[in-house]
C-alpha cells in the first residue's frame, strides 16, 4: 500500500468549517480553488498561509503560558518566572518569523 493510498480520505470531510482553524480553511479553499498561478504568486501566498500559522502558534503558545503561570502561582511555584520566561521566548520567536514572512511577501527584505 503506498503512502498516498494509507491517508484517511474521509478524514475531517463532515467537520464544519467554524470547527477548523482559520488557516486550514484558508489552505483548503487555496488548494480546491486551484487557479493558474505564476511560481512568485504561489510562493507569496505560501508565505502568508506560514505566517498566518505562525500566529495560530503564537496564540496558542501565549494562552498557554499563562495558564501554567496562573496554576504555578496559585501554587506558590517561585520557577514560573523563568519557565514561563522561556515559553515566551518561543512565542515571540513564532511572531518574528510570521512578521518575516509578511515583509518578505510584501517585497520587504
Amino acid at each position: 500500500m503506498s503512502t498516498a493510498e494509507s491517508i484517511d480520505t474521509t478524514a475531517d470531510t463532515t467537520q464544519p468549517d467554524d470547527a477548523l482553524s482559520p488557516t486550514l480553511r484558508r489552505l483548503r479553499d487555496a488548494i480546491l480553488a486551484s487557479p493558474a498561478l505564476t511560481p512568485a504568486e504561489a510562493l507569496e501566498d505560501a508565505r502568508e498561509l506560514l505566517a498566518d500559522h505562525a500566529r495560530e502558534l503564537a496564540d496558542a503558545q501565549e494562552t498557554r503560558t499563562r495558564e501554567i503561570g496562573n496554576d504555578m502561582r496559585k501554587r506558590g511555584d517561585r520557577s514560573r518566572v523563568a519557565y514561563c520566561g522561556g515559553r515566551d521566548t518561543v512565542t515571540k520567536a513564532l511572531h518574528r518569523y510570521a512578521d518575516n514572512l509578511d515583509q518578505t511577501a510584501d517585497g520587504g527584505s
